[in-house]
């Protein structure tokens, strides 16, 4: 019999070393939590090469692969895989025509933030990942919410000028309407944090009313119904129904008789209402007026982040707007026909195959509010749907998975014992 190699030695030491920390649950969960909390920090950046940016959230993802790399098997959600390597095949066949354009590196970072999310947490329970959420969007709140106190010279120049959209300020996620959006999403976490979770809900819901956001204001209902329907058992007994109307009663005459309603609500309400009258919505609305024309002149795509390039060849008007604000569009635009089609089948599949958990899965129902608003704002590929998408994978039910739909399995080779196939 051969003895191990000293090679050999310190690869199965540096594998104890690697499982040990895996298997510690603390640190896992600790280590999701800041990857998480970072991926909400849009505005840094460490390095910017042309259209390609790194950013803290892409340099903390690569302390997860020396964990990813001592496990004797990876799973990859098959799904994610196939849509991401489509999205790189229609890229490239474009490449000639289009050049490169750095969001395609949001589709191949998504997938890695998916294949961490399956790996590298498989001994957290079910309530070790809402806390690794809960613990990061509170504090991406706390951060939000002391930037908005740094510029609340913005708000009270908005509250005085009737005519203004929104507040202009340095935000923390990329924009005030993602930010107030993804804080939204964050929410339905909370679901199991007690008083915590209205808490939460509310500060959201008045940050998406500060900032005029018509998205945020439908992302922070969609959480609040849904996090209603978890307490309704609780209204059961005829004190708690009495003392949520008092609350109701109470708090409504308050905000109407301190001109709160009027000031806050009514105005953000106006707003709600007045969709295709701004700025904004006109040249988005453009977009989507000639995306079907493009569709037509790319039938098979453009390749990933060249939709607006391809519009502009295809209509010969120019725009300044660099946002479809409607994914599924953006879909057919830049994947062609097959590749709209596949997203909006794989979209669909989710929900089916996990449609007995959409009302006690906080990651399901928060990717719904997604799916919702996704029509009127996001982008492709966008960081933060990633990972909503791979807690939810981490979380959901076996049964949810699809009995056709198993996980791939890639072995690591280096890490076979002899003879092992």
């Amino acid at each position: 019999m051969t003895a191990p190699s000293g090679a050999a030695k310190n690869n199965r030491k540096n594998g104890d070393a690697v499982n040990q920390l895996t298997e510690n649950k603390t640190v896992a969960k600790g280590m999701l939590m800041v990857f998480f909390a970072l991926a909400s920090f849009q505005n840094l950046s460490i390095l910017s090469l042309s259209s390609v940016a790194l950013k803290p959230v892409h340099a903390f993802s690569l302390l997860f692969l020396p964990l990813l790399l001592m496990n004797k098997e990876v799973r990859i959600n098959k799904a994610v895989t196939v849509f991401t390597l489509f999205v790189l095949a229609v890229s490239l066949w474009n490449y000639a025509h289009f050049g490169f354009d750095g969001k395609l590196t949001y589709y191949v970072f998504g997938l890695f933030v998916v294949v961490i999310f399956q790996n590298c947490g498989k001994k957290l329970t079910y309530d070790d990942w809402l806390d690794a959420a809960c613990g990061a969007a509170a504090f991406v709140m706390l951060i939000v919410i002391l930037n908005d106190i740094k510029w609340k010279g913005s708000f009270i120049t908005f509250f005085s000028q009737p005519q203004k959209s929104h507040p202009y300020f340095p935000t923390v996620m990329s924009h005030l309407n993602l930010e107030s959006t993804w804080l939204g999403t964050f929410a339905f976490a909370f679901y199991k944090k007690g008083p915590w979770k209205w808490v939460y809900a509310c500060l959201n819901m008045g940050i998406a009313l500060l900032y005029g956001s018509r998205c945020g204001m439908i992302v922070g209902a969609m959480a609040i119904l849904w996090l209603f329907i978890q307490d309704l058992p609780k209204l059961n007994t005829r004190r708690n129904r009495i003392i949520l109307a008092v609350i109701l009663v109470v708090g409504a005459v308050v905000a109407v008789r301190s001109g709160m309603y009027e000031a806050f609500i009514g105005r953000a309400l106006r707003r709600f209402l007045s969709k295709g009258s701004e700025i904004g919505d006109t040249a988005r609305l453009q977009l989507w007026q000639y995306a079907g024309l493009t569709i037509r002149s790319y039938p098979l795509g453009c390749g990933a982040g060249n939709g607006i390039k391809a519009l502009v060849e295809a209509s010969g008007v120019p725009t300044g707007e660099e946002n479809w604000c409607n994914v599924y569009l953006q879909a057919f635009v830049e994947f062609g026909w097959v590749g709209g089609a596949l997203y909006l089948y794989l979209v669909c599949r989710m929900f089916w195959n996990g449609r007995k958990e959409l009302l006690s899965n906080p990651f399901l129902a928060a990717l719904s509010s997604y799916c919702v608003v996704a029509l009127f704002q996001f982008r492709g590929g966008e960081t933060i749907a990633f990972f909503l998408l791979a807690f939810y994978l981490a979380t959901r039910k076996p049964e949810s998975a699809g009995k056709n739909d198993p996980d791939l399995v890639v072995r690591n080779p280096f890490l076979r014992k002899k003879g092992e196939v």
